[in-house]
């Protein structure tokens, strides 16, 4: 039996959404080396990922649902990591 639930990866791609926005901020983790001055990438989704796997199978259906739908929405615009906790609160 697994001991984290869907809901655990989601709340680890909030987690992880809201530590991009707030503490890591958008240049270190873009793709060009310029708008990190030359610094390596930000590999905070690789730490991620290998948490929510850890976590097992349920956990990483939540995450990459998350994810699945952040990116998504980005063609439409930049979604809230916030919206994502309000959205969990109907799901619970």
């Amino acid at each position: 039996m697994e001991r984290f639930t869907q809901a655990d990866g989601r709340q680890l791609a909030i987690d992880m959404l809201l530590e991009i926005r707030d503490e890591l901020g958008v240049d270190e983790c873009v793709l060009d080396a310029d708008a990190r001055d030359g610094r390596a990438q930000s590999d905070v989704l690789a730490r991620y990922l290998r948490a929510v796997r850890d976590a097992g199978a349920s956990a990483e259906a939540g995450f990459v649902a998350v994810l699945t739908d952040f990116v998504g929405s980005a063609f439409e615009a930049t979604p809230d990591p916030e919206e994502y906790e309000r959205r969990e609160v109907r799901l619970s």
